[in-house]
C-alpha cells in the first residue's frame, strides 16, 4: 500500500448528527463515495471544494476490478446525482441531492465532484453536534447498512448504548418497504453488520430486544471499544480490499460466493484478480464463479480440493480447524507460540513441509491475527 492511500485511511470523517440520523438509503459503491469526499474536508474549509481524481483512482475507491471503464463509472455517479433525500434542522426540512455535479474530463481522464451546497451546514464548519471518526474504520465495511449503523452507534459511543424503535430503525436505513419481519431484518442486516464491525472497525455491539408480547419492537444496541480494529496491519487491511473487490465481481456479474470459496480465493489472490481481470475485458465467460473455481481447482467436495497449478495447498479448513482450537483461550500467547504450533498441527494433519513453507510464507500474519482475535473475543465475552 502506498504512503498516499495510508494518509487517506488516517483521515478524519465529520458529520452532523442531524446528517447520520436522516432517512436515505445508498448503495455501497455510492457510499463510498460520499464518505471519501466527507474524509477529505478539512476543519477550516468554508466552502465546498471541487475534489478532482483519476478515473483509476475512483475505480479502485469504489473496489472495482478490471480497466477502468467510463460508462460503468457515469453510470454510478449519475444514479448517485438522482438520490435525492430529507434532514429535518432547526424547525426546517431540507431536500437536497449529494453532489451538485460530476464532471468526467475525458481528455485528462479524471473525474471532478462537488458537495451540494445545501448539505453546507451538516458538513462545514461543524462547531457541535458532530460525529467525527476515522475513514479506515468504515472503507473495509461490504455492506452499506453496515456504515449506516457504524455511524449511528459512533454517534452514542460514549453513552454505550443507543435505542431504536424497529420502525424508526427501518426508517432511517430507508428500509421501510424490505425486510418487513424483524426475523428478517435482524438476519439479513443486524447480523452481518455486527460480524463486520467486530472484524473491521473500532466498535462492536451487542443487543437488546424489546418486546410487546411475543414481537419485537424495540431494539437496544450496547456499544463497546474494539481493539481489534483500531490499528489495522496492513495484511488484515489487504485481506479486507480483496475480499470487497471479489463480492463486487460477484454483484457484478450477479452470483453468489461463499465464505468458505472467499477464504480458498485467498490463498490464490493474485491468481484470482488476474482472471477477474481476464474476464471484465473478455464479456466471454457464462459463469465467472465456475470458471474461476476451476482454474484454481475449487470443488464444493472439499476432498477434492486441490489446487491446479500445485503453488499453494487449498488447507482453508485445516486453518479455520486451527484457529477454532483457541475458542477456549484467554491467556496471551505470544506471535511466536501460535506460529510453532500451527506448524505442529498442520504437519500432524500430513501437510507436506514445503506445502507448509508455502502457506506460512503467504498467510503467517493473517493466521497469527485471526488467532489473536478469536482470544481476544473470549476475553471480552468472559468479562
Amino acid at each position: 500500500m502506498s504512503n498516499l492511500e495510508h494518509r487517506e485511511l488516517k483521515s478524519i470523517v465529520t458529520k452532523s448528527n442531524e446528517l447520520i440520523q436522516a432517512s436515505y438509503r445508498l448503495g455501497l459503491t455510492e457510499q463510498r463515495i460520499i464518505l471519501y469526499l466527507v474524509s477529505k474536508i478539512q476543519p477550516t474549509d468554508e466552502e465546498f471544494k471541487t475534489y478532482t481524481l483519476s478515473i483509476k483512482s475512483l475505480h479502485d475507491i469504489l473496489g472495482l476490478k478490471g480497466n477502468p471503464k467510463y460508462s460503468e463509472l457515469k453510470e454510478i455517479t449519475r444514479d448517485l446525482m438522482k438520490k435525492v433525500f430529507q434532514v429535518h434542522m432547526n424547525g426546517s426540512l431540507y431536500q437536497m441531492s449529494w453532489l451538485s455535479s460530476v464532471v468526467y474530463n475525458d481528455d485528462k481522464g479524471t473525474v471532478s465532484l462537488r458537495f451540494d451546497p445545501v448539505l453546507k451546514p451538516f458538513l462545514l464548519e461543524l462547531k457541535k453536534n458532530f460525529t467525527s471518526y476515522k475513514y479506515e474504520n468504515i472503507v473495509k465495511l461490504r455492506s452499506s447498512y453496515s456504515i449506516r449503523i457504524y455511524e449511528l452507534l459512533k454517534q452514542y459511543e460514549r453513552l454505550k448504548e443507543r435505542y431504536f424503535t424497529v420502525e424508526d430503525f427501518r426508517s432511517i436505513l430507508g428500509l421501510e418497504n424490505q425486510y418487513k419481519t424483524y426475523g428478517n431484518l435482524k438476519n439479513r442486516v443486524i447480523k452481518p453488520a455486527k460480524k463486520e464491525l467486530e472484524n473491521f472497525s473500532d466498535l462492536r455491539f451487542d443487543l437488546e430486544e424489546v418486546k410487546a408480547g411475543r414481537k419485537v419492537t424495540g431494539i437496544k444496541f450496547l456499544i463497546e471499544k474494539n481493539d481489534m480494529g483500531t490499528n489495522p496491519s496492513p495484511q488484515n487491511l489487504e485481506t479486507s480490499l480483496f475480499i470487497n473487490k471479489v463480492e463486487t465481481f460477484a454483484q457484478k456479474y450477479k452470483f453468489k460466493i461463499s465464505e468458505e470459496e472467499i477464504y480458498y480465493w485467498l490463498i490464490y489472490k493474485e491468481k484470482v484478480l488476474e482472471l477477474m481481470e481476464q474476464i471484465d475485458n473478455k464479456k466471454d465467460v457464462k459463469s465467472p464463479l465456475h470458471y474461476i473455481n476451476k482454474v484454481i481447482g475449487y470443488t464444493k467436495d472439499k476432498k477434492s480440493n486441490t489446487p491446479a497449478d500445485k503453488a499453494i495447498p487449498p488447507h482453508s479448513q485445516l486453518i479455520s480447524d486451527f484457529v477454532n482450537r483457541y475458542k477456549g483461550e484467554m491467556g496471551s500467547v505470544p506471535k511466536w507460540s501460535i506460529e510453532e504450533e500451527f506448524k505442529k498441527f498442520m504437519k500432524d494433519a500430513g501437510v507436506p513441509d514445503e506445502d507448509l513453507d508455502l502457506i506460512l510464507e503467504k498467510q503467517r500474519n493473517e493466521i497469527i491475527e485471526l488467532t489473536q482475535n478469536t482470544i481476544a473475543r473470549n476475553r471480552r465475552k468472559r468479562a
